[in-house]
């Protein structure tokens, strides 16, 4: 069983991957280097929900597995995390890739 201190290792690394990750698109966004762009552009939906569901799974880890209770601000995180599943579903099964615009 996955410990309290490996889990939070994990998030922790996960955490400045995803961190790093974005700060690269952010600088290929704005250099226009289209080559990085153009296939994140084509998986952008499946990125968003796949992003979307270890999030949401991982907080319910730490809640249910763990049993950290979470703090206000956790909660706050929560209510706007947990329908961004939804939308990316849906967005995915409608082929609607304006979602960019209001998942924001």
């Amino acid at each position: 069983m996955l410990g309290l201190e490996q889990a939070n290792q994990i998030a922790a690394f996960g955490t400045v991957a995803l961190e790093l990750t974005t700060l690269g698109l952010l600088v290929a966004y704005f250099m226009r280097v289209e080559s990085v762009l153009n296939p994140i552009a084509a998986w952008g939906l499946w990125i968003g929900l796949g992003v979307s569901l270890i999030a949401s799974a991982v907080t319910l880890f730490y809640s249910d597995v763990l049993g950290i209770p979470p703090c206000v601000l956790c909660w706050w995180q929560r209510v706007f995390l947990y329908p961004q599943v939804v939308l990316f579903a849906i967005a995915l099964w409608k082929k609607d890739h304006s979602i960019a615009s209001y998942s924001i």
